[in-house]
Formats: structure tokens, sequence, C-alpha cells
């Protein structure tokens, strides 16, 4: 069986993108590299790594619909392990490149965040949480990311049958992912390139929802509401009048987690790992 490094990294952060795309400069021992990139994107990230400049690449992207516009918002995170990529295959011809992220999973992605955005959105200007529809959405969401990840699990262990080393960049859920292909008999390197790193409070509500989920229960309302609360001061305190998503996560974490930035005796203290959808 095959080695895979699995890089676990917070899919919102851009910093976390560059050290990811820093990482990938500096290993060279792999011969395959998995990116949770929708699997339709394939053969455009190949051309990119061929050399295709980076604008023609992003030009085919908007010809295909594969991300949603406005693409700026995908990019953010995106872009520098994107050009870490470009004209690696003109370094490296025998690595092989593979965009694994079901398609499905990837709508429901995109459709997650834009219904996200409109209730928090009106809850913003009503002062109203509609704590129903918030949990349905939520938990909908969890429901259906499980079965398109087992398929995500099951393509990568497909292809690792052919390969000696490999690189998987995942999000958050890196740790299922890991774990999963230890199962199968894989060797597996963990490594979380972003740390220390601190929930955010909607990322906290959506692993909560998904282990009371797994037990057959529901998250109190209670907890849904307090969540959701923070979810919005976050919002409106943070990343409105921020001008990046990073500046407006460092503030967050500075002003209200701020144990996170100060290593005590022992060092950082241990971050909760993620719970997988």
């Amino acid at each position: 069986m095959g080695e895979v490094r699995v890089l676990a990294l917070p899919n919102h952060i851009r910093a976390a993108s560059i050290r990811a795309a820093n990482l990938l400069r500096l290993i060279n021992n792999y011969d395959a590299l998995f990116l949770n990139y929708p699997r339709d994107m394939e053969d455009g990230v190949r051309a990119l790594a061929e050399g295709a400049p980076y604008e023609q690449f992003v030009s085919w992207l908007r010809e295909r619909g594969s991300v949603q516009e406005p693409l700026g918002s995908w990019e953010y995170c995106a872009r520098p392990l994107l050009e870490a990529l470009r004209g690696i295959l003109l370094r490296r011809p025998d690595l092989s490149i593979y965009c694994y992220r079901d398609l499905s999973l990837h709508r429901l992605s995109m459709e997650l965040a834009v219904k996200t955005a409109l209730l928090t959105l009106r809850a913003c200007l009503t002062g109203r949480v509609q704590l129903d529809e918030w949990e349905g959405l939520l938990t909908s969401f969890l429901e259906s990311s499980r079965n398109a990840l087992g398929r995500e699990i099951r393509l990568i262990q497909s292809r690792l049958e052919e390969h000696r080393r490999a690189i998987c960049i995942s999000d958050l859920s890196g740790r299922y992912i890991a774990d999963q292909l230890r199962m199968r008999g894989h060797r597996v390197h963990l490594t979380y390139p972003y740390l220390p790193y601190h929930f955010t409070p909607l990322e906290i509500l959506m692993n909560e929802l998904y282990r009371a989920w797994v037990r057959g229960s529901r998250l109190p309302k209670g907890r849904v509401r307090e969540l959701l609360r923070h979810h919005l001061q976050f919002v409106r305190d943070y990343v409105v009048p921020s001008n990046s998503y990073d500046e407006a996560y460092q503030r967050w974490v500075a002003e209200n987690a701020p144990w996170i930035l100060r290593p005590s005796k022992g060092g950082y203290p241990k971050p909760a790992r993620p719970t997988s959808p």
C-alpha cells in the first residue's frame, strides 16, 4: 500500500492556502497530488500545471461555470495554491494530479454559502433568527455531504493504488479522510499546516449538529441560538468592517480567544480536531 500525507486546512483562510503552497514547493518526494477541487476542474488544473497562464485558467473556469460567480471569493483562498501549481509538470512530468471533489458536494457547498449569507443578512436586518430554518439547512447539508465524502474517499483510494507516495490537500474533514485511508491499509500522515486554529461559531455549530445527528438526537435550541448569535456578531462586527476575511478572523481571535495567540508554558494549547461531516 502507498503512503499519503493529508494536509487539512481551514477552507476560508488565505494564509492557510499560502502555507500549503509553500509546502508543495518544499516537498518533492511524492508522485501524486490530490486536490479538493471539483472533478470537472481536473483538465483545467492540469493545463495550468503544464504552464498555461493563470488568466487563461480563470477564463476556462468562467466558460465552464465550474465555480460560482463572483470568482473573487473563491480565488481568495484558491489562488496561492493554484499559482504554486503552475508549471509544476514542466519540472516534474511524472507527477499525477487529481481533483477529487465530488460534484454534488461542490454544488451543495455553493448553495449552502448563498443560503447562509441570505439568512445572515435577514437576521442582521430584522434582528430575528429563524432557528428551524437554520437547523434544517445545516443538518440537510451534513447528511448529504456524508455520502459525498464517502465517494471522494473511494476515488482517492482507487488512484492511490497506482502510486507510492501522495499528498492529499483537504479541508478540515481531512482527519476523517486520513482515518478511512488508514482503515484501508495505507500509511497516512495527517498534518494541520495552519495551527493554532480556532473554529468560527458557524463551524462549531455544524460540528455540534453533526455529533447530535450521529447520536440520533437534536442539539438543544438554546445552544443553536447561542452559536448563531455569535455567528451574527462575527459577521457584523468583524467580517463586514474588515478588508479581508483573514483580517476579520485574526481580529476575532485576538479579541475573543486570545489564548490561541499566546503559547503557554507547555506550548500552544492543543486545538480541538474537526469532526468529519
